[in-house]
Parts: C-alpha cells; sequence; structure tokens
C-alpha cells in the first residue's frame, strides 16, 4: 500500500498493482524534457481511472478579469492543467497498447485494462489552499 506525498497533501493508501506513478516512472524521464504529466494515475472501484493533479494553490477566479495579466496568468494555469491531463493520457494508452518495452510500472490492474469503453476517466485538480469565496 502507498501514501503518494504531493504539494502538501496525502493521496492514499493505495494498492500498487493499482497505481502508475506517473511523475516518476523511467517511461516519462525516457521521453524526454517538457513533456507535463499529473502526479499519478490510480484505477479503482471496478473500472474508473483517475488521473490526478495537485496543486498548492490557483487563480483566483474572482480577480480573473482585473487586468489583461491577470486574465493571461489564469488562462495559462488552467490551460498548463490541461495539457498535464491530455500528455499523461496519452502516454498511459500508449503504455497499454505495448509502445514501450517495460511497463513494468505500471501496476497490474492498469496494465491490464483491455476494453477502453466501458472505463470511465476522470481528471482531477486537487488545490491545498484555495480559499471559498462567500456571496
Amino acid at each position: 500500500m502507498s501514501v503518494i506525498p504531493e504539494s502538501g497533501m496525502n493521496f492514499g493508501k493505495y494498492d500498487e498493482k493499482d497505481l502508475f506513478h506517473i511523475e516518476t516512472s523511467e517511461i516519462y524521464k525516457k521521453l524526454g524534457d517538457g513533456i507535463p504529466t499529473v502526479e499519478f494515475i490510480l484505477k479503482y472501484n471496478g473500472n474508473n481511472i483517475v488521473f490526478l493533479e495537485a496543486k498548492k494553490s490557483c487563480p483566483n477566479v474572482a480577480n480573473r478579469y482585473e487586468s489583461k495579466e491577470k486574465e493571461q496568468k489564469f488562462e495559462e494555469y488552467y490551460g498548463s492543467i490541461t495539457e498535464k491531463f491530455i500528455s499523461s493520457l496519452q502516454i498511459y494508452l500508449a503504455a497499454i497498447m505495448n509502445r514501450y518495452q517495460d511497463t513494468s510500472e505500471i501496476g497490474d490492474n492498469l496494465r491490464s485494462v483491455s476494453n477502453m469503453k466501458d472505463v470511465k476517466l476522470k481528471f482531477i485538480l486537487v488545490v491545498k489552499t484555495q480559499k471559498i469565496l462567500r456571496g
């Protein structure tokens, strides 16, 4: 069982058979610099696969339109999160289609997915210190 520390939070206890530590994997390292990924991928509760990205903070949506600079930073922040989700999904799909020589880092339950039509993909952003706006 693994607990995954990330961005000042702890995730898990997860069985290694259900995990792909994509961000620290050899598969990822061999792809080279510049490819953004999520923290980890987890298979849980049957056919659910979660792509989890953790952050300590995020831009305040209430201030988004105060200036062009804030609007640009807001768009860049969420654009980069989307890019991480897409890249991670592509790496994972390539791995389960045997496009890499060694996929032993990917948990058995994630590697053995054979029918993607039955899988529910969930892309989750967890932010630790976001203040909640009260109206």
